[in-house]
């Protein structure tokens, strides 16, 4: 059990280090024809996905009924607010 600000201090140091850390990359690579041609997105479905949110899709999804959890936002912001392949 954590008594002293001191060792709450080192223990949020220690989690976020391990979160947001250096990883070692493992040297895996995939064969150049791992991906069929059908699991390409087009330039259109590209041009979506790097499109910017817009002010209202991000009220939607920090206020929306999508983001309950503070750990749903990410999900909330990516998913519910385009809609995208449907």
């Amino acid at each position: 059990m954590v008594t002293e600000n001191k060792e709450m201090l080192g223990l949020a140091v220690d989690f976020y280090k391990k979160l947001f850390g250096y990883e070692e990359k493992i040297d895996i690579h995939l064969d150049e024809n791992f991906w069929e041609e059908s699991d390409y997105i087009t330039a259109e479905e590209n041009n979506l996905l790097e499109a910017p949110l817009s002010e209202e899709e991000i009220k939607e999804a920090v206020f929306g009924s999508y983001a309950v959890e503070p750990q749903d936002l990410m999900a909330s912001l990516f998913c519910s607010t385009k809609n995208f392949g449907r």
